[in-house]
């Protein structure tokens, strides 16, 4: 009777076990269908991390660009505002002399 009552025992072990078995390969398959969706998501955002980085990198080398030649603009401007008051002095003496050449012709 004992022998019996383990036998039964061992078999409902076999068919537990078979079943722990399938529950478990399908656990494994899901399981294995998210990692490939995380991989597809992380190779997407790795994709999209490099398109980043060349855009950067373009605009940096573009800002560069903007700066060197506003500096150069800003160079320029700064003769052409010099040049400007060198104008402008000349532009007041020649006017002070006018007015000093039109006194003396009214006396």
């Amino acid at each position: 009777k004992l022998e019996g009552n383990l036998k039964r025992k061992e078999e409902l072990s076999n068919e537990l076990h078979l079943i722990d078995f399938e529950q478990l390969k399908i656990e494994n398959q899901t399981l294995n269908e998210k990692i490939e969706e995380r991989n597809e998501e992380l190779l997407k955002l790795r994709k999209k991390t490099t398109t980043t980085v060349q855009v950067l990198t373009h605009l940096k080398e573009k800002l560069q660009f903007v700066q060197a030649d506003n500096q150069l603009l800003k160079v320029e401007l700064a003769e052409l505002e010099a040049e400007l008051s060198t104008h402008r002095d000349a532009l007041t003496k020649a006017k002070h002399d006018r007015d000093t050449l039109r006194s003396e012709n009214l006396r």
